[in-house]
C-alpha cells in the first residue's frame, strides 16, 4: 500500500467557487432623450409611409374615376350612333320593301296588260267608258 503524503508536505488546493449570482436587474435604461428621438423617427417613418400610400391610392382613385367618366361618355356616344344607324336601317328596309313591291308589280307576267295601260295613254277597247245620254222625248 502506498502511504498518503502527509498534509504538511502537500500544497493546498484552492477551493473552486461557483460564480456569484447577481440579483436580477433590468438592463440599464437608455437616456429618455434617445428613446424619444428613436420613437419619433419611427413614428415619422410610419407616418411618411402611410401618407405615401394614401397619396398613391388617392391618385389611383382619381385616375380610375376619370377613366370611368371617359368610358361613359364614349358609351353614350356609341349608343347615340347605334340608335341613328338603327333608324337609318329601318328607313332603308321600308324603301327596299317599296322598291321590291314595285319591281314585282312591274315584272309580274300575269299583269302585262295592266302594265301597258299604266305606261301608255291608250285604253283597251273593252275598258273604254260608255256614256249613255237620255234624250228627251218630244211629243
Amino acid at each position: 500500500m502506498t502511504a498518503l503524503p502527509s498534509p504538511e508536505f502537500t500544497t493546498p488546493v484552492p477551493e473552486i467557487r461557483k460564480p456569484r449570482q447577481r440579483r436580477s436587474q433590468s438592463p440599464k435604461p437608455k437616456s429618455f432623450k434617445k428613446k424619444a428621438d428613436n420613437s419619433n423617427t419611427v413614428r415619422q417613418h410610419k407616418l411618411f409611409a402611410a401618407s405615401g400610400k394614401l397619396a398613391i391610392y388617392s391618385l389611383l382613385s382619381v385616375l380610375s374615376i376619370a377613366s370611368l367618366v371617359n368610358l361613359l361618355q364614349y358609351s353614350w356616344t356609341q349608343q347615340s350612333k347605334l340608335h341613328q344607324l338603327r333608324s337609318e336601317v329601318k328607313d332603308a328596309k321600308q324603301r327596299v320593301a317599296a322598291q321590291n313591291a314595285e319591281f314585282q308589280h312591274s315584272f309580274d307576267p300575269r299583269s302585262g296588260k295592266v302594265m301597258m295601260q299604266e305606261n301608255s295613254y291608250r285604253i283597251a277597247a273593252d275598258k273604254q267608258p260608255v256614256i249613255i245620254y237620255n234624250q228627251p222625248k218630244s211629243h
